[in-house]
């Protein structure tokens, strides 16, 4: 039989945590989780856009497919989906912030409108009126006669019994 060893406790204290003003600190983790949520939808549009371009063979579909269903699963730690975002993408954070300035440059386009094509346009609305053959309706109204000398129902009874 083994010796047994000498387990010592530990008696240091656990570190403690610096306390940071809880209000910066929120502000600053909710604009962190933004941008990693949006550095999740990046990636995961760009897998679907390999997808849809059917340049991959069946595994890299597999693949893909795969590691969008890992991005998107709440479960799985952040440490996780940056890993596998770099392995895929490698500087996808570069990638996206280039992406982000092609849409901005496309976005500050602007169109010149000849004063003549402003003046031509005009725009008509068409209004409608009820035609005359049509009755104006007020109200609800049933369809079907009631006659003033309609019998109750025990009156049909009392017929059906003395038959």
């Amino acid at each position: 039989m083994p010796p047994k060893r000498n387990i010592k406790p530990n008696k240091s204290k656990p570190p403690q945590l610096l306390q940071v003003n809880s209000e910066n600190n929120t502000a600053e983790s909710i604009e962190l989780e933004l941008k990693f949520d949006q550095e999740i939808l990046w990636c995961i549009t760009q897998f679907e856009k390999l997808i849809s371009s059917g340049k991959l063979n069946d595994a890299k579909k597999h693949e893909s497919i795969k590691a969008i269903n890992i991005l998107r699963k709440p479960n799985v730690t952040k440490i996780e989906k940056i890993q596998l975002m770099k392995s895929y993408f490698k500087d996808y954070k570069a990638k996206m912030a280039k992406d982000e300035e092609e849409v901005k440059k496309s976005a500050n386009l602007s169109f010149e409108v000849d004063s003549e094509s402003k003046s031509a346009g005009k725009f008509l609305k068409r209004k409608i009126e009820q035609s005359s053959n049509q009755p104006e309706s007020t109200g609800f109204l049933f369809n079907f006669n009631v006659n003033d000398n309609a019998s109750t129902l025990g009156d049909e009874i009392k017929k059906l019994s003395l038959s």
